[in-house]
């Protein structure tokens, strides 16, 4: 799950990209970008609370 949020937030490729270099379908993509904004979600929300 890094890489791929990392290939589209660092490096700036697109879905299409990464979904051939990665060898993912879109559906499989769009389940990891997901669960990735759950994640940093999560953690925000963590953060918040102990600042």
């Amino acid at each position: 799950m890094r890489q791929v949020c990392d290939a589209y937030f660092l490096d700036g490729l697109n879905y299409r990209e990464i979904s051939q270099q990665y060898g993912m379908t879109r559906q499989e993509l769009n389940r990891c970008m997901i669960r990735a904004c759950g994640i940093i979600i999560r953690s925000r929300h963590r953060i918040d609370r102990h600042v």
